[in-house]
């Protein structure tokens, strides 16, 4: 009996020496793949880190070869930032029409379910944006451009007419022929008209109208040609500011958007990534005082604020937005807030 029990105690010393073994030798083993996976978790980390210092370095460069250095007053920097504030309006949804790159905006639904017609300006070789309005909306677009023989699209809801829009009816205007030396097979003999006379030719006057601009510089004196009786109609403008670079069409976009954030409202804004950027400090490049000399900008008319609205310090939709040329890393600017986030 004495044997027994003698017997059973060395049983059970043998299995928790055996247990106090096997424990230890698990618990080692887990200790090292903990360390294992924090070691790799921390050369994954560090990778990131290494891969995002490297981009910055690369998205510095990238501006620093592309800052052009205005000698504007201040003041003007400071007024086109304020002008430029972007907002978040809960109704109001955004979807990218148009092709990757130039010619695709990132555009709001409501204002274009709501509109009748798109008219779209600058449709030169590219009709993606307004391929896209029609198969999303159904709806009726005119599409504009003096310097086209060729069209781009059959869409029987797109109707092309070779004209520009202006301040007036006539032959070629000033601002497209040599401002920005955008086409220079223009001759003087094209036709343009303006945005009111178009509303009536087209038996638009009294209909809800979505505008697509991209004229190269003549959309401030074309937009603010507009005549006002006619706002109410406009749902949404989606419009390209170009040359921000001179301060003549800096003065030109801040008459332009004074007129139009009376009664629209900045949705989204995106920089055209090849544009030059401006520094509006001639000594040194400030990151905190820089913008784009290309903007692509999207209103909503107010009445689709009444409920509210707050601003939008980062606007940049990586599901959206697309840079213009994917050689150049995007500008990703923090429109009316500290400028540019790197």
């Amino acid at each position: 009996m004495i044997f027994d029990i003698e017997k059973r105690k060395i049983y059970v010393i043998v299995f928790l020496t055996t247990l106090v073994v096997v424990l230890g030798y698990t618990l080692v083993e887990s200790h090292e793949k903990i360390l294992s996976l924090k070691t790799n978790c921390s050369i994954q980390a560090q990778s990131k880190q290494n891969e995002y210092m490297a981009n910055l370095s690369n998205e510095r460069l990238n501006y620093q070869n592309r800052v052009k250095f205005v000698t504007s007053p201040f003041t003007y920097y400071q007024e086109l930032k304020k002008a430029l504030t972007v907002y978040y309006v809960k109704e109001i949804n955004m979807i990218r029409l148009g092709k990757d790159g130039d010619g695709g905006y990132v555009s709001p639904v409501e204002p274009l379910q709501n509109a009748d017609l798109l008219f779209g300006y600058g449709i030169d070789v590219d009709a993606s944006f307004e391929e896209d309005f029609v198969a999303k909306f159904g709806k009726k677009v005119y599409a504009f451009d003096c310097g086209n023989d060729k069209w781009p699209s059959n869409n029987p809801k797109i109707t092309f007419i070779k004209e520009c829009v202006g301040t007036k009816p006539g032959n070629s205007q000033v601002w497209h022929r040599s401002s920005s030396g955008f086409n220079p097979n223009l001759d003087g003999t094209e036709i343009f008209d303006s945005f009111n006379n178009h509303l009536k030719k087209f038996n638009a006057l009294g209909k809800k109208i979505a505008l697509k601009i991209d004229i190269e510089g003549g959309e401030y004196d074309s937009i603010e040609y507009i005549d006002k009786k006619t706002i109410p109609f406009i749902e949404t403008i989606i419009v390209e500011l170009h040359h921000l670079d001179k301060l003549e069409y800096q003065k030109k976009a801040l008459s332009l958007l004074k007129f139009l954030n009376k009664n629209f409202t900045i949705v989204h804004a995106h920089a055209q990534n090849p544009a030059p950027v401006v520094s509006f400090n001639e000594k040194r490049i400030d990151f905190s005082k820089l913008l784009p000399s290309m903007i692509e900008l999207t209103f909503v008319n107010n009445k689709y604020t009444k409920k509210g609205k707050k601003v939008n310090k980062h606007n940049y939709s990586e599901k959206l937005d697309r840079p213009c040329e994917s050689t150049y890393l995007e500008q990703d600017f923090a429109f009316g807030s500290n400028n540019i986030n790197l």
